[in-house]
């Protein structure tokens, strides 16, 4: 669809947002990644039985700690499915900018608005905690004015992805946006 919509702008300057909702719970990966990563769910598993199980935990409930391990493990299979699901869609939009000839003067931004745990910490989902596997999520821009290669260590913030991708793209008054440019040298030369 989105290989459809950008050929109709013909040529012109766009914007193009795809939220790709996955991977996020409930895991339902799809053909062929739920067979790559996840297999037959174990015994007794149903969807929302893990968090149900941690919170019984945290109530002083008893719990199967076992069971609860290859409950995660499942999750995280199912995750990891989600994921490459993701990475072929971003793969195919690569592509498809390949065969239309913009890929090089296409600006592409990749992040997502958090992580996920599955028992680190004793925590799971996204929605408790502030540990590096909700926090540190990725985020990738490739394009003009992107340094190629480098990598960043220092932490942002997701509100500087729109005054970034606006002060690439050459926005007038991307300036006055919140957050900070994250390539403000580069943007400006």
């Amino acid at each position: 669809e989105a290989r459809g919509w950008i050929v109709e702008q013909a040529g012109a300057r766009f914007f193009l947002y795809i939220h790709l909702f996955e991977p996020h719970k409930p895991y339902f990966p799809m053909d062929p990644y739920a067979g790559e990563f996840s297999q037959v769910a174990p015994p007794g598993y149903r969807p929302g039985i893990v968090v149900e199980m941690v919170k019984s935990m945290y109530m002083g409930g008893l719990v199967d700690e076992e069971v609860l391990e290859r409950y995660l493990a499942h999750e995280s299979d199912k995750y990891d499915a989600e994921v490459a699901a993701t990475d072929a869609a971003i793969g195919a939009l690569f592509a498809a900018l390949e065969e239309l000839s913009i890929r090089e003067k296409t600006l592409v931004a990749i992040t997502s608005d958090h992580g996920e745990a599955f028992g680190e910490h004793g925590r799971v989902a996204h929605a408790n905690s502030l540990y590096d596997e909700l926090l540190r999520i990725p985020l990738i821009f490739v394009g003009p004015g992107v340094p190629e290669g480098e990598r960043r260590a220092e932490p942002v913030e997701l509100k500087d992805t729109g005054r970034t991708l606006l002060e690439l793209a050459h926005v007038p008054g991307a300036h006055r946006m919140e957050g900070r440019s994250l390539f403000a040298e580069e943007a400006s030369a």
